[in-house]
């Protein structure tokens, strides 16, 4: 067997990841350099302050309202094509604006179109999510969510930094650079060569190895509800969003009030923010790859909750930042951490609705943190607001701790159930380059059959479906009513017309009683792809048996 993919897959991986880190980078310096534009183009009217609420609601309301029923729509579609279409629409409807602005567009139409802008984009996140394990491989993808996670925190420095300079052209300039940004993530998106992207609609496998969550019908609720221990993490999500939307008002108030510094200071905070999520990135990684969900989830929790209550003794912006950089490096390992709990607890045909969920939590929790801490510096002051939202991050911790220990369980528990079926298919020369998360995607979707002699199992010109796996008995294939080969126990058989896209090019009938693997062959093409590897075995197979029933 062999010990991994050859070294071209993993330079092809790599290339693939890279598009979409770009694609991260490019998006998020856009949506930095708008959001100061915006702010930029309204700050002129009388009422700003009202204008900038709506501003702020534009921007999170979409998410927190949309993101679940955006999730399911992932799940029915190809997620790099939903990903296109939003992008190219809010590239163009900002290229728009930015004409728009520059003719002197009334502010209040300017914060409409913004309203539409991210109800466009609300798909984007889920379906980005649900991409990554088909772009990249199980060995590489908490690296890789570490890194879209790390890049996505330190853009939200440097975009507003980059978006000073734009707009001091003029505001219009800034709707414009984003505008093109999102158009040349679309470039790279399209770019992304060599993925079979999954068609997201699956019938119900009836696989006894794994309990069925998460058919094509069920909504993010049931889904959620039928996975132990992610509605805690989904409260987490938004306990930690929470502390995201309340920054926007607490750093402000920390720098200008409690420190009494220029507010242009800011920049230094979320700049430490920054910093921490880099210098975290690689721990995240092996904490991901080696730790149990609850300690990492609950150490990003210290991470976050003990810094931001400090900052209520910080005598200077210096100290301050210094506090700010573990905060930076906590919400890099818990965003990292709890992406990748999904995708190992949650079957990929229910990832859209997941994920959607969670961007319904974070923005949800962002959007009421932005809203309610103000109103609480309000009534008290800053350093009572700093300490109760760090009371807040711990007692989330300490409610959910138990849904947690129920995630570690779920995932350990799957993993060993699913064990004897995962080394049956590790045996078999078709999935020699497979990672072990991808046989255990498809060792979730077994179902056993037994059969008696004579069943028809694959018949000549029907449409492909399932892929096959002989456990037990004999099978005749026969081409036009002509015998041509004799699978046995340990063969495979049904793979041609998945893997060439062609209906069924010779019948299969059992000899005698038999048992058989069935595999869905959304399931298997889905491991095909985000494997990238075309096993000897396959391709030649493949060529043997055509030649047989003679299509080639």
């Amino acid at each position: 067997m062999a010990a991994g993919p050859p070294p071209d897959d993993d330079r092809m991986r790599a290339r693939r990841a890279r598009r979409l880190y770009a694609s991260e980078v490019t998006t998020g310096l856009g949506d930095g350099v708008f959001w100061v534009a915006l702010i930029a183009e309204i700050s002129g009217s009388a009422s700003f302050g009202w204008l900038l609420t709506f501003a702020v609601v534009a921007r999170l309301g979409p998410r927190a309202v949309l993101s679940i029923p955006a999730g399911a729509l992932v799940d029915r579609s190809d997620p790099r094509r939903l990903m296109v279409v939003a992008e190219t629409l809010r590239g163009v409807l900002m290229l728009a604006l930015a004409v728009a602005v520059g003719a002197g567009l009334d502010p209040i139409a300017l914060v409409a179109v913004v309203l539409l802008s991210y109800v466009i984009g609300v798909p984007t996140r889920p379906a980005l999510a649900a991409a990554t394990p088909y772009v990249v491989n199980e060995r590489t993808l908490a690296a890789t969510n570490a890194t879209i996670s790390a890049l996505r925190q330190l853009m939200t420095f440097v975009g507003p930094v980059v978006g000073v300079g734009v707009v001091a052209v003029s505001p219009a300039a800034g709707f414009a650079v984003n505008g093109l940004s999102y158009l040349i993530s679309v470039v790279l998106i399209l770019s992304i060569r060599g993925v079979h992207w999954p068609a997201r609609v699956r019938r119900s496998s009836g696989s006894p190895h794994r309990r069925p969550r998460g058919p094509a019908g069920a909504g993010a609720v049931a889904v959620v509800r039928e996975s132990p221990g992610l509605g805690g993490l989904l409260v987490l999500v938004g306990a930690m969003y929470f502390v995201r939307g309340a920054e926007l008002v607490l750093h402000v108030v920390v720098v200008r009030d409690l420190l009494g510094a220029d507010p242009s200071a800011i920049g230094y905070l979320s700049g430490a923010a920054g910093a921490g999520a880099i210098l975290a990135t690689p721990f995240a990684r092996r904490a991901a790859l080696q730790s149990g969900v609850r300690v990492t989830l609950l150490w990003s929790l210290i991470l976050t909750a003990v810094p931001t209550a400090a900052l209520a003794v910080a005598g200077n912006v210096t100290t301050a930042a210094l506090m700010i950089v573990p905060v930076g490096a906590g919400m890099v390992v818990f965003e990292l951490m709890s992406v990748i709990t999904v995708q190992r607890v949650t079957p990929h045909a229910a990832f859209g609705r997941v994920f959607g969920a969670m961007n319904a939590a974070s923005n949800t929790g962002k959007l009421l943190g932005a809203v309610v801490v103000p109103a609480l510096v309000a009534v008290s002051d800053v350093r009572v607001a700093l300490t109760t939202v760090g009371a807040f991050i711990a007692a989330s911790g300490l409610v959910v701790i138990g849904s947690l220990r129920r995630l570690d369980d779920e995932a350990s528990g799957v993993r060993d159930h699913l064990a004897p079926v995962v080394e049956a298919l590790r045996s078999l020369p078709l999935f020699e380059h497979t990672q072990l998360a991808a046989l255990e995607q498809l060792a979730a979707a077994v179902s056993v059959e037994r059969v008696a002699g004579g069943t028809v199992l694959i018949r000549q010109g029907d449409r492909a479906d399932d892929l096959f796996i002989a456990r037990s008995g004999t099978f005749t294939v026969t081409h036009d009513g002509r015998a041509i080969n004799r699978v046995e126990a340990g063969d495979w058989f049904g793979e041609i017309g998945l893997v060439e896209d062609l209906a069924r090019t010779a019948s299969v009938i059992a000899d005698d009683a038999a048992i058989v693997w069935r595999i869905p062959g959304g399931e298997f093409l889905d491991v095909l792809g985000g494997t990238g590897d075309r096993p000897d075995a396959l391709v030649q197979g493949i060529a043997d048996r055509l030649a047989r029933s003679g299509h080639r």
